[in-house]
């Protein structure tokens, strides 16, 4: 009898979850969402000190051969930094699937991490920002 009650009472609980799993795979997939949401938010943020630190290395720590960093500048520092932030990140999240299939091992990304998140940031941050650059 207690092994039928507790069968029954773990069907029960079993049904139960299953009801409400639609819901919350819902609430969490929302909360995700919105947390990689905010987080992006604050490339807008970070991105005001690497102006900060590049102002200061043109203008106080710089030769006086090279003049110093004009609004215009800051102004394409801060778009460069926050393209190469925003497009590592959504090369990271697009990364995310298949690190989580190969085990969470981080030599199963890292390759393409580099050779290719980093590679198309770059090219996007270069054609956007500097232009076509001739050496």
């Amino acid at each position: 009898a207690y092994a039928s009650c507790a069968g029954r009472w773990l069907l029960s609980a079993a049904a139960t979850m299953l009801e409400h799993l639609p819901p919350m795979l819902t609430t969490a997939a929302t909360y995700v969402l919105r947390a990689l949401f905010y987080y992006g938010l604050t490339i807008f943020v970070v991105a005001l000190p690497a102006v900060y630190q590049e102002y200061r290395i043109w203008n106080e720590y710089g030769s006086r051969k090279v003049p110093p960093l004009s609004p215009l500048g800051c102004l394409k520092v801060y778009v460069l930094n926050v393209l190469w932030m925003g497009a590592t990140y959504v090369g990271s999240i697009l990364l995310f699937p298949k690190w989580a299939i190969c085990g969470f091992k981080r030599s199963a990304v890292e390759r393409d991490a580099n050779m290719l998140v980093e590679r198309i940031a770059a090219l996007v941050c270069i054609g956007w920002v500097v232009g076509p650059v001739v050496v």
